[in-house]
This record gives structure tokens, sequence and C-alpha cells, in this order.
């Protein structure tokens, strides 16, 4: 809201999402129960679940090379090693046909792995993410992060963008924001006074993307590996006190995973702002104040950001150029990380939702476009 009334030009337009409670005290089946009629309370169907459940359109659309073999080999895997998670979806197939509209699991097992299968197939879209961490002058606090979630069918994600709280014992735990509630999991976490994380989704070179071998994959996750949407919710759901920025760091770029991603991370203490490169051959941190390019700012889409931009998606050069231009004092700020991430094309028509958090201040903000 403080943003919405900051920026009345930069924002028109935007809302915040609905808001949904994950009480983990409840039993799996139960905890989403609802969540279908929080959604469709001001949306059809057809404009929101319906388009996002659908394979022949959107994140879904590499479902269609995946034989009814490979379906129940996840299925069997989710149901093994995730039983927790896999109870969730069911009370989420459940939940939905309550509100009138059944869906094949396949579907739900499909966006637990979307990420996974995404990388062993074409996919026309090299515009997925944008995150942005600055570290306020002479100060012991700790960096703000600006986020924006791109992907397609933009509209429909849109529309089933939810801001999630996930709860125990009657306490927040964490919280997190999107439309991968999907999967029962999230690509956007916030603890406040510990940590706010994003995933941002890796390609391997540009202009094309490199595919991975599904065989090898599908093998990784019938042993067990962890998918991408579960990577969060592993992470912060634990109520140790434990968790901490170093902590989830380390966790971030040595869990097994069967693809590649971008962590990007940020505590409460000066400093303490990284992005994660997590290759299948390799992994790299890289700090904020170690960054090579500015020791005040980190800026990164879905490429090595140590590597020259692409020159057909210029968003992470849009980026470094708006931050020096604010300087630092000025895009320090809830403010001017918003006016960073918001200037085009880091902004853009496939850009889903923004969040601009602040783990020292213990706030955040979730804006869909």
């Amino acid at each position: 809201l403080l943003l919405l009334l900051l920026l009345p030009g930069l924002v028109d337009g935007l809302s915040s999402p609905p808001t949904f409670t994950v009480n983990l005290d409840l039993p799996p089946a139960q905890r989403w129960s609802g969540v279908a009629n929080t959604i469709l309370a001001s949306r059809t169907w057809a404009e929101s679940l319906g388009g996002a459940l659908d394979i022949d359109t959107g994140l879904l659309a590499v479902l269609k090379q995946v034989t009814p073999a490979q379906f129940e080999l996840m299925n069997t895997a989710l149901q093994t090693h995730f039983p927790d998670y896999y109870a969730e979806l069911r009370g989420m197939q459940q939940d939905f046909a309550s509100a009138g509209h059944h869906v094949d699991f396949s579907r739900f097992v499909g966006w637990a792995y979307v990420h996974e299968l995404s990388h062993a197939f074409p996919m026309e879209s090299s515009r997925e993410c944008t995150g942005v961490l600055v570290q306020p002058p002479g100060s012991s606090r700790g960096p703000l992060q600006g986020r924006n979630l791109d992907d397609n069918p933009s509209p429909i994600l849109r529309n089933i963008t939810l801001h999630t709280i996930f709860t125990r014992g009657g306490k927040i735990l964490f919280e997190g924001a999107g439309f991968y509630w999907l999967s029962s999991g999230v690509m956007t976490a916030f603890k406040a006074g510990v940590l706010s994380v994003q995933e941002n989704y890796k390609f391997y070179q540009w202009p094309n993307h490199t595919l991975m071998d599904l065989d090898t994959m599908l093998k990784q996750i019938q042993t067990g590996v962890l998918p991408q949407a579960f990577l969060f919710r592993q992470l912060m759901s634990s109520d140790s006190p434990s968790l901490s920025f170093a902590s989830a760091v380390q966790y971030l770029a040595t869990v097994p995973l069967a693809a590649p991603y971008y962590g990007i991370a940020a505590g409460p203490a000066a400093c303490e702002g990284a992005v994660v490169t997590y290759a299948m051959d390799n992994r790299r941190i890289d700090y904020i104040c170690n960054n090579t390019e500015e020791s005040w700012f980190m800026a990164q889409t879905n490429y090595d950001w140590f590597e020259p931009d692409n020159p057909k998606d210029a968003r992470r050069t849009a980026a470094v150029h708006s931050l020096r231009s604010l300087g630092q004092a000025v895009a320090a700020s809830a403010v001017g990380v918003t006016s960073v991430v918001f200037t085009p094309p880091v902004s853009n028509g496939d850009t889903v939702m923004t969040c601009v958090m602040d783990v020292a201040g213990g706030s955040w903000h979730v804006l869909v476009h």
C-alpha cells in the first residue's frame, strides 16, 4: 500500500494479490482447502485456474511431450519421497472438485516438476525473472531486494497469483508470493528479520536454450531429488533458530537438484546479499559487497551476470543502468528499488508480479501487474 501511495504514476493499474493462509498444523490434505474459491471469488475458471492448468498453452505446454509412463514415474516419486506435498496436491485436487472443477492429477504433478521439464524441451520465451539487491550506504542493515516474476501467459498467471502465509502453532513461519502454489511450493519467499529469497530460471546460453537429457533428469527425479518448486518450502518451513542468511546460501548452492537455477537471497545484516549460480557441473556464490561490478548492488536475470548480457534481452543491462543513474543513496530504498524493477524492459509485458523485500525492516510488498 505504501508503494502504491508513493509511486502513483509508476504503479497505476497494479494491485495486491489475494491472501491465503496455509496452516501447517492441519493434515496435509486439508492445508489448501478453500484456495480454489479464493481465486474464483474474483475471476472465472477459464481466465484463471482453468487456463493455468491447460496443457495446450503456457507453462504446462511441455506436458504434451511427456508420456503416461513418465507421468507415472513422477507421480510415484512425489508419493514416495515427498508424501506430505503429495497429500497437499491431492487435497488441492479435491478442493478444485468441490468448487465444481475436476482436474486430472497429472496437471498437479506437472506443476511440481515444470521447472525441471522445461529444461528438456524447447522454449519460446527467454524472459523469466529479474532480481536486484541494493546495499544501503554506511549502514549495518542488510540489502533490499527487488523481484520481478516474468512468465507466460502473463494475464492468466496474474489472475492466479497469491500472497501465501505459512503458519505453525499460530505463528507465521514465512510468507510466499506467486503462482507456484499450484505445485504447493513457492518461488519467492520472505521471513521477516531472517531471509528473503527468489528463484530465477537459468538459461545455459543465448540465443538458444541448451536442452538437458530427459532420461537422465527422470532418473534423478526417481531417486528423490528435490523439485525446485519445493526448494524454498524445505528451506523456510523449519522454525529452527539455525536458519540464517549464511546457512540458506550454503543450502541453495549444495542441495541436489535435477536442473539449474539462480538463487538470489538477502539477510538482515550489512553485505548479506548473494547470487547463487547453480549449474549442473559447477556452483558459484557471489556476494554483494565483493561484487566486481559494483560493491553495493547486484542484478540478475536469466543468464550469468558475470557474462555479457543477451543482446536480445537487455533487462540486466537496463537494471544496472538504472541503479547507477539513481546512485546508492536513492536506490537503497523501497521507492528506489521499485523504480529500478519497473524500468522498461526490466518490467515488460511478461511481468506477472513485483516484490520489494526488506528483511532488516521486516516488511515486504507484493504487486500484481
